[in-house]
């Protein structure tokens, strides 16, 4: 289930470039590999939602989206 989580991003030469931390259960993770990433857009409004998949130090996966002016994390299950 997705909640809305802060992201901390690694700033270079376009901004918030790629996600570096996210906050999840109070607990900051940081990521360590995005395994993929996509840039959507609504066509009838231009809106454009960003989105990653990473995995943080942990081992664990995560979904990291765009929501407005915010961010969502959820969980995805493990294959190991």
């Amino acid at each position: 289930m997705a909640q809305t989580t802060n992201v901390k991003f690694y700033s270079g030469s376009k901004g918030d470039e790629k996600p570096s931390s996210i906050l999840v259960d109070g607990k900051e993770k940081m990521i360590v590999h995005i395994c993929e990433q996509a840039v959507e857009e609504d066509i009838s409004t231009g809106e454009r939602t960003r989105t990653f998949r990473v995995r943080t130090e942990d081992g664990a996966s995560f979904v990291v989206r765009q929501m407005g002016e915010g961010w969502t994390v959820s969980p995805l299950a493990r294959t190991d």
